[in-house]
């Protein structure tokens, strides 16, 4: 069912797998809106209508649940489990993931 304003199923499939398989990668908006052939501001507008968040947000809570699947495999350097879904930066990284989850990354291993 199609939302008026929102993204059609099938570019939401290209943009949800296209972020699933460059989770590491740097993510642009602009690649995002080219994948769905929308310019930014429209793709913006039509990914907020779909998913009731900015690319943004909805990337970076991508990027923790998959670093919450790394954490509970074992224990692991948190730096590489960070760069590993994307974060460069690891204060950036257990900043995001605390402020989602309450809990230090180092303490959701345990």
């Amino acid at each position: 069912e199609n939302v008026k304003g929102a993204l059609s199923p099938v570019q939401w499939r290209l943009v949800r797998d296209y972020c699933f398989s460059h989770l590491a990668d740097k993510i642009t908006l602009d690649e995002l809106a080219a994948l769905c052939g929308l310019g930014r501001f429209q793709f913006l507008k039509q990914f907020k209508q779909t998913i009731g968040m900015t690319p943004h947000a909805w990337l970076v809570r991508l990027r923790l649940e998959r670093a919450c699947s790394l954490l509970s495999r074992g224990p692991q350097a948190i730096a590489d489990v960070a760069q590993e879904v994307g974060f460069y930066d690891q204060s950036h990284f257990n900043r995001a993931f605390r402020q989602a989850f309450g809990v230090a990354p180092s303490g959701y291993q345990t």
